[in-house]
């Protein structure tokens, strides 16, 4: 895979945030607060056009995180096979019980609304019972997403710290910032100083795949 595709696949990845913290923003910001309710009683606040447009625009834009975690995954390779993939597969999974999660918001906070607005106690019961339900299907899904962010994190820790990766020297992301360089070799440099202990940080260069200087030997 050539530099150059590297780099679009990091752009839509960093778009596929961008879209995402925008859908976040839409349904799920209320000026009122309300955010520590279990019951998530700040939903009651979101007009409907929001609940649509982050319901839809987060959906859509979640499948392309896969983008930035395939980049994660090249990176990790040299770790081996057991640094990499488990890895890559597991925040696949999350991701995809991630958007089955996003997209069960916005009819919970549906339910709720409507429950709120009820006109009759039978309607309000039957409306909470509904969100009863909904709710019983929304907490498996958040458990099992945050699991797998949970395991990739580790997973990742351990893979960057304790294994030879492509990201366990910062330099070639900012090799072309002579200030951010300095002070972000002096910075790594002063809580890695073991793994720099035998060369400088220009040896240790991983050959980052975002720069020009990326060594297509060592995929």
């Amino acid at each position: 895979m050539s530099t150059s595709n590297c780099r679009i696949a990091g752009l839509l990845a960093v778009l596929a945030a961008i879209l995402l913290s925008l859908a976040d923003i839409s349904f799920l910001y209320s000026p009122k607060g309300g955010y520590e309710s279990e019951e998530m009683l700040f939903l009651l606040d979101i007009p409907l056009w929001r609940l649509k447009l982050g319901h839809f625009l987060g959906v859509f834009a979640l499948p392309f995180y896969l983008f930035g975690y395939w980049i994660v995954y090249r990176a990790l390779k040299p770790a081996g096979r057991w640094f990499s993939l488990p890895i890559f597969w597991i925040i696949t999974y999350g991701l995809i019980v991630g958007a089955v999660l996003h997209g069960s918001i916005a009819m919970y906070a549906i339910l709720m609304q409507e429950h709120e607005a009820a006109a009759s106690v039978e309607a309000g019961r039957v409306l909470f019972q509904l969100m009863e339900i909904s709710l019983d299907l929304f907490e498996p899904f958040q458990a099992t997403a945050f699991l797998c962010f949970g395991l990739t994190a580790i997973w990742y820790f351990v893979a960057v710290f304790f294994k030879q990766t492509l990201l366990h020297a910062m330099d070639g992301f900012f090799k072309y910032d002579s200030f951010t360089r300095t002070h972000c070799r002096r910075i790594f440099s002063n809580s890695c100083a073991w793994q720099y202990s035998h060369a400088s940080s220009d040896e240790h260069c991983a050959r980052c795949i975002f720069c020009s200087d990326y060594n297509p030997h060592l995929e």
